[in-house]
């Protein structure tokens, strides 16, 4: 993750889903979020592919008020009801300047 001016980031990387030996796949998607500390969230949801054995690949663009952090969170379903559980919201700041 990094600035590209000085009210807007980038994130760029790759989700991967690991599961124990014993356990059967029950989680079919994965949701990726993300928004600046004072505004709105932003989020995309992806299919996991054959099993969790692929990596996802991720690129997305934000605005945020200058010098401000940047939140993102990962969720899954849960097999049982298809409800996505999220992990912790974490917050980057400051973030690299690259612009």
């Amino acid at each position: 993750m990094w600035a590209d001016s000085p009210d807007h980031y980038v994130i760029k990387g790759k989700l991967t889903y690991h599961q124990k030996v014993d356990e059967i796949i029950r989680t079919d998607h994965v949701a990726f979020e993300h928004g600046s500390e004072s505004g709105s969230w932003y989020g995309q949801t992806f299919v996991i592919p054959d099993g969790g054995h692929t990596a996802q690949g991720i690129l997305v663009r934000g605005s945020r008020d200058e010098a401000e952090g940047v939140m993102i969170k990962i969720g899954v379903t849960d097999g049982d009801l298809n409800a996505f559980s999220y992990g912790d919201t974490v917050t980057l700041t400051p973030l690299p300047l690259t612009y």
